[in-house]
């Protein structure tokens, strides 16, 4: 990913993600569960922010 990816392309990427939410233009979607997972963050359908956790 990098800062600036559209969101359809990232869904293109990982598929439809486990949970989003988010309000006034910024969003955060989650794929994975609480111990292994990939977040996104995004503004205005653009990625701003990505992390990951427990990833091989």
């Amino acid at each position: 990913f990098f800062a600036g990816m559209p969101k359809a392309q990232v869904e293109s990427l990982l598929g439809s993600p486990t949970e989003c939410s988010g309000a006034l233009g910024m969003s955060s979607c989650t794929w994975g569960d609480q111990n292994t997972f990939i977040s996104v963050q995004y503004a205005a359908d653009k990625v701003v922010l990505f992390s990951g956790q427990g990833l091989k």
